[in-house]
């Protein structure tokens, strides 16, 4: 099945969940106990929910409104106040930036049951890190999403964006929960690719 076939079928349900979300006042769609339960991470071209394939790489041009503009033809069609991630981060000319794409304190969009059924009816290609969500039943909706523009499978990645997402993204939530970086923080990866090393990232978590 092609991506814009997944689309199609998918479109409808998706759309009136991010087009039905309220404004910044409203207490609809906050974490429960409004705190996140941690921190996962994803690109936005390996998305197995909504994946944009423009840009793959690194831009010498900022690159977030194209994701907005896109993101709103493909998935919400009409007034989509807020992206699905809470953080975007993106390579702009050699230097990485972060930009706040979606209040701290609500929830994403879409819950595990519809994630999951996406994924099945769909015969979405995942990999082991979504696979251990999956099966652990790990409810993404009550998580910081943090996303990188491009595909993680292809571009080249150096120690500024690793700082960048663990001091910036990761850490600064965790301390705005007054929770202990080391011992309290969940972190999960949704489809990460072997250019992006999980590993360096944990020296800055």
């Amino acid at each position: 099945m092609s991506i814009k076939d997944t689309y199609l079928l998918f479109e409808n349900h998706i759309s009136s969940i991010l087009n039905s979300e309220d404004g910044y006042k409203s207490s609809s769609n906050r974490f429960i106990g409004n705190k996140a339960k941690g921190i996962i991470l994803c690109d936005t071209y390996n998305h197995p929910l909504f994946p944009i394939n423009n840009p793959k790489i690194d831009n010498s041009k900022p690159m977030i409104s194209k994701i907005y503009y896109r993101f709103r033809n493909l998935y919400a069609k009409s007034n989509m106040k807020f992206l699905p991630y809470h953080f975007i981060v993106e390579m702009i000319d050699g230097e990485y930036i972060v930009y706040n794409t979606r209040p701290i304190d609500k929830r994403f969009p879409v819950n595990l049951n519809n994630f999951k059924n996406h994924i099945k009816y769909n015969k979405i290609k995942i990999g082991e890190d979504l696979q251990y969500i999956l099966m652990n039943n790990i409810e993404i909706q009550e998580y910081i999403h943090v996303a990188i523009i491009g595909d993680t499978n292809t571009d080249i990645y150096t120690i500024p964006i690793y700082e960048l997402i663990g001091y910036n993204c990761c850490q600064s939530i965790m301390r705005s929960y007054k929770q202990n970086i080391i011992k309290n923080i969940n972190f999960f990866s949704i489809n990460i690719g072997s250019k992006f090393s999980l590993k360096v990232l944990q020296r800055y978590l």
